[in-house]
């Protein structure tokens, strides 16, 4: 009877997790699907940029830390 019970709960909980899952999947294929042809137009712009930011950042860092080192 336990068994009964506990398969009786547990069916609709693993069938909305299942459902939420599906749902997650769906919308995530969706949504990498709308996202890549703008990013493959403008990867000539972005690669760059995104270069151009991750130096700037980097430089940036190095510059406090050189700094902090400096002072201790």
């Amino acid at each position: 009877m336990s068994q009964v019970l506990a398969v009786l709960t547990l069916l609709p909980i693993g069938g909305t997790l299942l459902a939420l899952a599906t749902f997650t999947l769906t919308k995530t294929i969706i949504g990498v699907t709308v996202a890549t042809p703008p990013f493959l137009i403008f990867s000539p712009i972005l690669v760059p940029a995104t270069i151009v930011v991750a130096l700037a950042i980097t430089g940036f860092l190095f510059s406090r830390a050189f700094r902090l080192t400096r002072l201790s």
